[in-house]
């Protein structure tokens, strides 16, 4: 999982698997609706959303034959993504090969010096640079300026040019007619189909482990909203044109600015798209309060996710999250009180972890009341301050990016807690967490109406789906 995510994470998936969670990948969404309006002809491959194998994926490029390919990677996927580039090169000697993603944002200089087989790296935000690139090599014409841009000089030294923020309020609606759309999916919403959006980008906030506030957005805690007309006009596209029951916006925080949640809210109202269509979104519980929730309500609202990573305030207060977690206990209440569902993200192994941090966690974790939860390990993504902080002690065990996968593994030793110790506790959480939940019926019988909203757009597949999920998460551990 690279392209689409903000916390990539690399597993193994057998060709068949259904997957609970596949991003939209937007950034090539936007890349390729920038290049189509510009007369650019051009095609999309999912490898993972169209089940393909390595064979598979390199016949259908040949048979493309493109002229340019663009990949979006990442760390834990590194290595493979370059084997995979070189076998392209071998089918297709003269194609210019392009990078982009968080991994070459911050190694795109090492990168072209140790890989002949790179063209070019894009740093950061790569949708219009992309876009100015290929011009640039269709008229062959000076691509020296191109903000992000990583490339050889005339000497042959790999350089990277400075990075400059994106206008959001230029880019195009994603060019989803390219994309398997069936395909990408969010376990957490309830209605389907269910088609993803962007409503903004960046986060106000700077926390030390988050890959695309330090990486992609080069640490500028700048949240850059769409317009409000424009995104409710995208949502009125995707109705029409892929039938959509519920849009999730998998923004980086869409209540990173209250004026502007609630103008969005007013403006979905105001053209009835509450009778159409429900929404969910990613979000925060620092900013949220009662005004925003009751908004969001009134507005076809039906679930948020927000992130806490740790029940442990010192360790909070090291990462730089500035969470209250009595607030966040407060806004869940106001949350569950008017029917949105909520998900709650946490991590082990964050800078400053210990065993009795971790075990604050899971507690904090059982005693809110949300909806559903995600543990995962935390990684300290290279170009992060975690990464700086935890390199600068000497606490990272190695450097193998394939370990960095964001999902199963720790790559921090910690002065008295030992990596596999963090991955052990990581493994027993869930089970833990949802145990505790079985016992509390105000829980369970919100999950029933939960599941009765999803069943009506679904079927009762979905009921025996989570049930069995959950058995086998109890009976495994």
């Amino acid at each position: 999982m690279r392209a689409g995510s903000r916390w990539p994470f690399s597993t193994i998936k057998k060709k068949g698997d259904v997957l609970e969670y596949l991003p939209f990948p937007f950034y090539l969404a936007y890349s390729a609706a920038l290049l189509e309006n510009s007369g650019f002809d051009v095609k999309v491959i999912d490898g993972v959303a169209l089940d393909f194998t390595v064979k598979e994926f390199l016949a259908e490029v040949a048979v493309c034959c493109p002229e340019v390919i663009f990949f979006e990677t990442a760390t834990p996927t590194f290595t493979k993504d370059m084997q995979l580039v070189e076998e392209v090169k071998k089918i297709l000697p003269n194609i210019t090969v392009i990078l982009g993603g968080p991994h070459v944002t911050t190694f795109g200089v090492q990168a072209l010096t140790d890989n002949s087989v790179i063209d070019y790296a894009i740093a950061n935000e790569y949708d219009f640079s992309l876009l100015s690139l290929v011009k640039s090599l269709a008229s062959n014409s000076d691509i020296s300026n191109i903000h992000g841009l990583v490339f050889r000089d005339v000497s042959g030294q790999a350089r990277a040019n400075p990075y400059q923020p994106v206008d959001v309020a230029k880019l195009p609606f994603p060019a989803r007619h390219l994309f398997p759309m069936a395909f990408y999916w969010d376990g957490f919403c309830q209605k389907k189909p269910a088609v993803q959006m962007h409503a903004s980008r960046g986060c106000p906030f700077l926390c030390d482990f988050c890959l695309w506030s330090n990486v992609i957005y080069d640490r500028t805690r700048c949240f850059r909203p769409f317009p409000v007309s424009k995104i409710v006009d995208e949502m009125e596209q995707v109705i029409t044109s892929y039938h959509a029951q519920e849009i999730y916006f998998d923004d980086d925080t869409i209540t990173g600015n209250k004026k502007f949640f609630l103008d969005l809210c007013e403006e979905m109202i105001k053209r009835e798209i509450p009778r159409r269509v429900s929404w969910s979104a990613m979000g925060d519980a620092m900013i949220t309060d009662e005004e925003m929730v009751k908004k969001m309500a009134q507005a076809g609202g039906i679930g948020l996710k927000f992130g806490v990573e740790s029940g442990n305030k010192r360790v909070l207060e090291g990462i730089g999250k500035p969470v209250d977690l009595e607030r966040i206990k407060r806004v869940v209440s106001l949350l569950c009180q008017y029917k949105i569902k909520t998900h709650a993200t946490f991590s082990f192994g964050l800078s400053g972890e210990t065993r009795q941090s971790m075990q604050d966690t899971l507690d904090f974790a059982k005693s809110l009341d949300v909806d559903s939860v995600q543990f995962s390990i935390s990684t300290p993504f290279p170009g992060t301050l975690y990464y700086e902080k935890a390199k600068e002690q000497g606490l990272l065990l190695d450097y193998d990016w394939s370990n960095f996968d964001g999902m199963s593994t720790s790559v921090v030793h910690f002065k008295n807690l030992q990596a596999q110790e963090v991955a052990d506790f990581h493994c027993q959480a869930l089970k833990r967490w949802l145990v505790r939940k079985l016992k509390q019926p105000r829980w369970v019988w919100r999950q029933l109406f939960y599941f009765s909203r999803a069943i009506r757009s679904r079927g009762l597949g979905i009921f025996w789906q989570k049930l069995s999920r959950a058995t086998a998460l109890i009976l495994e551990h």
